[in-house]
């Protein structure tokens, strides 16, 4: 696997969202959080880089994921790290954490999913209620052109972008999400289809369940308009037993594109705080 470095300092993993989406959009939150004096470590998750050329579908499972990050680890020579996930990277790095709870010096959760059907239904709702009427009849089209051949990767990654706008506080920044979020990561649509698989239909993992006894501080940062939902957020922090939910105003799914100057505040303080 491999990994982007920004700064030097005491260690930050941050773990992309999708799940297969290509980790470069987190560049700049790595940029930001290495100003503050940290080695901020931006990891490709396996089949989100374009250096793999033979992807391997049955790779992609959550126990091989959450390995990826503990060989990374050893492999940098680091005995604790803080790590930031950031929607599906914030329930990786939950997976991460409940199997090696003791190597982390703390976990910063940003607008994080969480393995729960009912999480994942009420963001479907919430993403249909967001979008407009031209949004839903571009949408159709889409879904209409497959009849006529259109590869249905194109169709994919076109209904993505438009789905984008409803992760936008501000839907001004449509544009801005869909340039630095929305890639052509060469198997994001096999990455995304294989672990949501293997994540909440095909395994049931035992995450949540597992977090009362995590030692370390958590903190959850969630936008306030964020189609991921405050129940979502509220849920994760419950099932920690030292977690602190921050609501951040004016913000949805991106808070360092819709809010940052809070978005980077909470992070700097949260860091500062640790030894």
């Amino acid at each position: 696997m491999t990994f982007r470095s920004f700064g030097k300092g005491k260690p930050v993993f941050i773990l992309s969202g999708g799940p297969g989406h290509a980790s470069f959009y987190m560049d700049s939150v790595a940029k930001r959080i290495s100003q503050m004096g940290y080695r901020a470590i931006v990891v490709n998750q396996y089949g989100t880089d374009a250096s793999v050329q033979r992807f391997d579908t049955a790779r992609v499972t959550l126990p091989q994921f959450v390995e990826d990050i503990e060989r990374l680890r050893k492999a940098l020579g680091y005995s604790s790290f803080t790590l930031l996930g950031h929607s599906w990277g914030g329930a990786l790095a939950m997976a991460y954490i409940r199997t090696y709870p003791n190597t982390t010096s703390g976990l910063i959760l940003s607008c994080s999913g969480t393995f729960s059907r009912e999480a994942n239904d009420r963001l479907n709702k919430n993403i249909a209620a967001r979008l407009s009427d031209a949004d839903k009849a571009a949408m159709k089209r889409w879904d209409d052109s497959l009849e006529v051949g259109v590869d249905d990767n194109k169709v994919m990654l076109a209904q993505r972008r438009i789905r984008q706008v409803a992760f936008t506080y501000d839907r001004a920044n449509h544009q801005r999400v869909i340039n630095e979020v929305v890639n052509t990561s060469p198997f994001f649509i096999q990455v995304g289809n294989r672990m949501f698989a293997d994540a909440w239909l095909l395994h049931d993992y035992q995450v949540m369940s597992h977090l009362k006894d995590y030692a370390s501080p958590v903190l959850v940062l969630e936008g306030k308009q964020d189609v991921m939902s405050i129940e979502t957020a509220q849920y994760i922090t419950s099932s920690f037993s030292k977690a602190h939910l921050v609501l951040i105003d004016r913000c949805g799914h991106y808070p360092w594109i819709d809010n940052p100057t809070s978005y980077f505040s909470q992070i700097e303080s949260f860091l500062g705080k640790k030894p």
